[in-house]
């Protein structure tokens, strides 16, 4: 599964849970990464305040198994935006564009809600704010889709 993270505002690193391996992307800058197709883990940054652990970030969610994807925000710091693309057409409530660019966006799981099961796929799409993309063939993952980081970061 290839992924295309886009980093519009600063260089910053990007962490997937999976990798952690620091990749810095210079401003407007993009780099594409391959994961594997059942790839289940976090994409996110430790800029403006998060942390490597996973905490105090808004981060990109898959269970690429099962072909789900979600936002996950801290609710008590607000990073950066980040917005989720599948490299498929929206069609029938399937493979929709996830954003969360403002620290009071909504239609994102809050950290204190992490999915750590996962329902079955079926011919529904699941209840947001869990989304499915069974056709993909990757995702752009952005962060800072707005061009900067928010004005306030702690929410």
């Amino acid at each position: 599964m290839q992924f295309s993270h886009k980093f519009i505002a600063l260089a910053l690193a990007i962490l997937p849970s999976a990798l952690a391996d620091g990749t810095i992307i210079a401003r407007r800058g993009s780099v594409t990464k391959t994961f594997p197709t059942d790839f289940s883990g976090l994409i996110y940054s430790t800029a403006n305040g998060g942390l490597g652990t996973g905490r105090l970030v808004t981060s990109a969610g898959f269970h690429l198994e099962d072909d789900y994807y979600y936002i996950l925000k801290d609710e008590t710091h607000f990073n950066m935006g980040v917005t989720i693309s599948p490299q498929a057409p929206a069609a029938n409530g399937f493979c929709p564009e996830l954003s969360c660019e403002t620290a009071d966006c909504t239609g994102v799981f809050p950290l204190s809600q992490q999915p750590l099961s996962f329902p079955p796929p079926g011919d529904a799409p699941p209840a947001p704010p869990l989304a499915e993309c069974p056709e993909v063939n990757g995702f752009t993952v952005t962060f800072c889709p707005t061009g900067a980081f928010p004005p306030d970061a702690n929410v």
